[in-house]
């Protein structure tokens, strides 16, 4: 069995002691209160569409629940609970949050969220440290901590911040293992692990390329392939992912189309997806940081710890190979990689850091201010990002929409995110397959060959199919790419209501009809 040394240049940072508590103090503070920074404002900085969905599932589980919900209340959170995606866990424990504190509070999971990503934090300081030196643990740690985009995604109620904590926390006890190889180890690894994956499976190939690579540093086919430790880990951590999404997929049939939709090989072969990658990868990190830290690889003078390293980034990799239409337009897929580019991006700052650990008094304060002055600069990005951009004016419209057409429970709507923000705020209820498609989704299933429908073709299929009573529109930029949609309600349909933000249709009295 490969097992690690540690051995560790001198430090720049104090390797233990007040001083270093002191550091790390005083980084996950700061970190934390950049986070609670506006916390009341509505979720729509961050991807709006996956937030208002994951509420509108912790409203529909805490309603399940409930014995002091408003019976109106209660059937329209019920009849807009959202299809399963990912197994709830994020959203029971809202659910249940809302139980313990009396009601619910949209603060509630948001705060959860940040508290998943700062544990992460922690393990992901405790991972860098024995990884790659002390001061490696406090370089990555301020990295994951203050990214500017892991700031907003932190604060995001969806399933990405728990799967981070949990798959910070399954390579730290995979690395730990192959350390100090242990049967309790290996089974804390496998357990952690398969809570990463099940929560979300875009962990899959990162945490096995990490438990794999440092394998073949042997080059032992026995050892790479035949020891049981391999299968036990792979056991433990697949098989309940393999039940649930098992039998969503072929059973339950909801996530089938998705699966498909998910992988879709050719489009590994057109430009545009390698360029969207770029761009997405751009987006979170930064293409320097990236590269810095495929640097700070070739740094590591051990090959166990590169080898643990390349499985992480190779794992990316194939799951981007996989996720193919998600890698290359949602940012958030990239999230997987922030942890990942911050424990690699390390090894190469403490190659500068420890170069002047013996340098005049001149050029450690130098050093010292160039990492406090990074720290600065993303935090101020970050608050510059959060602040309060008129979204209370968008909740007000919602709620001013549901109110005119009295709470109805069967809509048909062009909004943003989907409709989910709008079913919300101003609880009403259309089914999310129901929701009229924005011109981008057009335009890229027209792209990927699909025949589609759109305009009053789309509507007839739609209305004949559902029969919804109302269509409204909050999304006015979008409306105006499709003239061929508002032509057709226009000629058709009376307005309830119009004003500068929405247009609402009663799709009940059919000028056509008499």
């Amino acid at each position: 069995m490969t097992t690690i040394q540690s051995e560790f240049p001198s430090s720049f940072f104090p390797e233990k002691g007040v001083y270093r508590w002191l550091i790390l103090l005083l980084i996950f503070l700061s970190a934390l209160s950049v986070r609670l920074y506006n916390m009341d404002v509505p979720p729509m900085d961050f991807h709006p569409t996956r937030q208002y969905r994951s509420f509108l599932l912790a409203r529909a589980l805490y309603a399940e629940s409930s014995a002091d919900m408003k019976k109106s209340d209660k059937e329209i959170a019920l009849a807009a609970k959202p299809a399963l995606l990912e197994p709830p866990i994020a959203e029971y424990i809202a659910s249940f949050l809302y139980r313990v504190f009396g009601g619910e509070n949209m603060m509630i999971p948001r705060l959860m969220s940040i508290i998943y990503w700062m544990v992460a934090g922690v393990f992901l300081y405790l991972l860098a440290k024995d990884l790659i030196s002390p001061d490696g643990g406090i370089i990555a740690a301020a990295f994951f901590l203050f990214l500017p985009y892991g700031v907003r995604a932190s604060r995001s109620f969806q399933p990405d911040p728990l799967m981070i904590m949990f798959f910070t926390a399954s390579v730290y006890f995979i690395y730990r293992y192959y350390k100090n190889t242990s049967v309790r180890l290996l089974v804390i690894a496998s357990v952690v692990s398969a809570m990463a994956i099940i929560v979300k499976p875009v962990s899959l190939m990162p945490i096995f390329g990490a438990f794999f690579a440092v394998r073949l540093v042997s080059r032992d086919i026995r050892k790479i392939f035949l020891r049981s430790d391999l299968y036990i880990f792979a056991a433990i951590s697949l098989i309940p992912t393999f039940l649930y999404y098992g039998y969503e997929i072929f059973s339950a049939g909801l996530l089938k189309n998705q699966a498909n939709f998910t992988f879709i090989p050719s489009l590994i072969l057109k430009p545009f997806f390698w360029k969207g990658w770029y761009q997405m990868v751009s987006t979170v990190l930064g293409i320097w940081p990236v590269l810095l830290s495929l640097l700070g690889i070739c740094l590591l003078s051990s090959n166990v710890k590169r080898f643990f390293l390349i499985g992480l980034w190779a794992g990316y990799l194939i799951h981007g190979l996989y996720f193919t239409f998600h890698i290359h337009t949602h940012d958030y897929y990239q999230l997987i990689l922030i942890p990942i580019v911050a424990l690699s991006l390390s090894q190469a700052f403490c190659v500068l850091f420890n170069g002047v650990v013996r340098a005049e008094i001149f050029w450690r304060f130098a050093v010292w201010c160039l990492f406090v002055l990074c720290i600065l600069f993303t935090v101020r990005e970050s608050m510059l990002y959060l602040g309060n951009k008129g979204y209370d004016k968008q909740v007000r419209i919602y709620e001013e929409i549901g109110d005119k057409v009295n709470h109805d429970m069967n809509i048909l709507s062009l909004s943003e995110g989907y409709g989910n923000g709008l079913m919300y705020h101003g609880k009403v209820v259309g089914l999310e397959e129901w929701q009229w498609p924005v011109a981008y989704d057009f335009n890229a299933e027209e792209r990927m060959g699909s025949k589609v429908q759109r305009g009053e073709e789309l509507l007839n299929t739609k209305i004949s199919e559902k029969s919804p009573d109302y269509f409204i529109i909050t999304d006015m930029e979008d409306l105006k790419e499709q003239n061929d949609l508002k032509e057709a309600l226009d000629a058709r349909f009376p307005k309830v209501a119009e004003a500068s933000d929405y247009i609402i249709y009663d799709l009940r009295k059919d000028k056509n009809v008499n």
